[in-house]
């Protein structure tokens, strides 16, 4: 296989065994963790990158099979896979729950709403096609798995009588070319040069309203061969892949329909933050209670399920690694050399600045120890505090912030100085292992040190986010791929790996062309400064730095009325990991909303993964940053 680093690896794999060598099991724990997500419509919503689709093709019903058939002699990995699959009720007796079916949400859905119809028409028509095809895929998939059709009983609703003779669902091969003939005319009305006018449309051979969801509640097949001999019920499920591609009238009409109780299949629509309003989106963030509609019950009749979640470092971590091990397993030139695991070939310890750099930071130390407000046991406690093991110099940038954090907290002396004996007995002083992150961030600003360097930093970087890890993982397999072949040492030093990650994370930024982008450039810009400037404050206040703005938070509840301007770029924003929201942050007696730079924008700005660390400030700052 090409390197699989280069590319979003899993969307360009056909084959379902190719593509389940390449799952990691840890991402579905922390995804399916809700009883609800398969009895009613799941709004599942995630950044470019986020896993959407993986799971999308996972979850189709040949996939499923296939994982099941090959459970018995495969290796820890799909055992591992299965296991979680079995724990979340996916696979029950090592056999699959749901017919799944991906539905990719492309240019035909999008093009119904540009037929010269009226607004329900169009709607009826999507509507229509979309179980047409589902209809049509769920037999597709049946087959994959080497189900035969004319054996398979499909089971409708008890009160669908009349529906289940319309849709011929007592002969699974009539009901196949039934969906077929229904596709076929609506793809016809789409690609026509002059669609047919309104009145015509029920002239058609076939009438075009199609109501199969609320018709059908399962299919029995007699046996799956390679996984049951007995006859197993499949409950059946849609997934709508890249549906913020819809019309945004098609989305909320979609949304509205596929909320209807009476549908017993699963059904989720798997989308960008584009799609779902902005208002949604953040109270969906914050947990908060759905916002309400005619009719409808806020996670009663609908689920919001954010696929980035605000996870920790470990679990993101342990994610990472294993998509990584996943995809070096595919690479033979880092078979051949036993090569499993991305962290073996990233080297942590950094270099020591030169010589002349550490002369000059010591010089500064030095005349800070020269002030009359420290005495010799004040110097000599805050000397012991900074940790034994550190290099050099960060051991000086170290000492350095705590004199500063003396300095500013020690009241003004007499003209004489300080007097030894009247100085209370010290206190052990413990420096925390942030204080030691922020010397390293100075030293990276003042003398180019490296930063972002060994594996649990490149995972941190990628701010939960699947594809960014791979992106900046690639860029530093690309480099070892290449000095295997010139038969060098197959690891990169700490100078190697923060190049290579800080120039694809500018390289990143640089070909952003998403809407808005310009603003979101300049929105990222302005806080990425002022997070530098309180970064690098002599004291280091906030430890490893800061990478967050924040303002007060009832400035945020107005923030669609008074800063309308900025609403559009921030969902932007938000949709391409440029920033995260993070509101009702309490600090210092205070309630805030945080806006949080996302992991490219943190290294090209050469800041810390910090969380919850940010400067203050007012929304009218943002808005001044994207109107200059």
């Amino acid at each position: 296989m090409d390197n699989p680093f280069k590319k979003r690896a899993t969307e360009y794999i056909a084959d379902p065994q190719g593509l389940l060598s390449l799952l990691s099991a840890e991402p579905l724990k922390l995804f399916l963790d809700e009883d609800e997500q398969f009895d009613r419509v799941v709004i599942v919503v995630g950044t470019p990158g986020s896993g959407k689709t993986t799971i999308a093709k996972l979850f189709e019903f040949d996939t499923l099979v296939t994982l099941c058939s090959l459970v018995g002699i495969a290796g820890p990995n799909l055992r591992q896979l299965a296991a979680v699959l079995h724990e979340k009720k996916v696979l029950v007796d090592n056999i699959p729950r749901f017919l799944a079916y991906r539905l990719p949400a492309g240019s035909s859905l999008r093009d119904i709403w540009e037929l010269p119809y009226q607004e329900t028409i169009k709607h009826a028509l999507l509507r229509s096609f979309i179980q047409a095809r589902a209809a049509l895929g769920w037999m597709r998939r049946m087959e994959r798995a080497e189900v035969r059709i004319a054996e398979v009983t499909i089971v409708p609703r008890e009160d669908a009588e009349s529906q289940a003779q319309v849709l011929h669902l007592n002969d699974p091969i009539k009901f196949r070319e039934h969906a077929r003939v229904v596709e076929e005319q609506i793809f016809r009305v789409i690609t026509a040069l002059v669609p047919p006018r309104e009145e015509e449309l029920a002239e058609l051979p076939v009438p075009i309203r199609y109501n199969l969801f609320d018709s059908i509640r399962a299919f029995r097949v007699p046996r799956i061969p390679g996984v049951s001999e007995t006859e197993v019920e499949l409950q059946p499920m849609i997934i709508i892949d890249d549906a913020h591609e819809l019309h945004p009238a098609q989305f909320g009409d979609t949304d509205l329909w596929l909320r209807n109780r009476e549908i017993k299949l699963a059904r989720w629509m798997l989308t960008r933050v584009d799609a779902i309003g902005h208002s949604d989106f953040r109270k969906a963030l914050s947990e908060a209670e759905q916002e309400m509609k005619p009719g409808t019950t806020p996670q009663r009749d609908r689920v919001i399920k954010l696929m980035q979640k605000d996870r920790t470092r470990v679990a993101f971590r342990s994610i990472a690694r294993d998509v990584s091990r996943k995809y070096l397993t595919q690479m033979p030139i880092f078979a051949r050399r036993g090569l499993d695991n991305l962290d073996r070939c990233l080297r942590e310890d950094a270099p020591t600045i030169n010589q002349t750099n550490l002369k000059a930071l010591r010089e500064e130390v030095r005349r800070m120890e020269r002030s009359p407000k420290l005495g010799a046991k004040k110097l000599q406690s805050i000397r012991a505090a900074v940790p034994e093991h550190l290099k050099p110099d960060v051991a000086e940038a170290v000492y350095r912030i705590l004199l500063s954090r003396e300095l500013k907290k020690t009241p003004q002396d007499d003209l004489f100085g300080a007097d030894e004996d009247l100085e209370p007995e010290e206190e052990s002083l413990r420096t925390k292992p942030s204080v030691v992150i922020g010397a390293e961030i100075q030293l990276l600003h003042q003398f180019e040190r490296p930063f972002y360097f060994g594996f649990d930093r490149v995972a941190d970087c990628s701010t939960s986010n699947i594809e960014q890890f791979i992106g900046l993982a690639g860029s530093l397999v690309e480099q070892i791929e290449a000095k295997i072949i010139k038969n060098k040492d197959s690891s990169l030093d700490a100078k190697e790996q923060h190049k290579a990650v800080m120039d694809r994370a500018l390289d990143t930024m640089r070909r952003w062309d998403f809407p808005h982008s310009d603003a979101a450039r300049k929105l990222v810009a302005f806080i990425g400064q002022r997070c530098i400037e309180k970064s690098l404050e002599p004291n280091a206040p906030l430890g490893e730095g800061a990478n967050s703005f924040g303002i007060p938070q009832a400035e945020m509840e107005r923030f669609q009325e008074t800063a309308p301007a900025l609403a559009p770029v921030l969902h932007y924003a938000l949709a391409y990991n440029a920033l995260s929201l993070k509101e009702n942050y309490l600090c210092k007696g205070k309630v805030w909303c945080l806006f949080e730079l996302g992991g490219i924008p943190s290294i090209a700005h050469r800041l810390p993964q910090a969380k919850g660390n940010f400067c203050e400030g007012k929304l009218a700052d943002l808005l001044g940053a994207i109107s200059e």
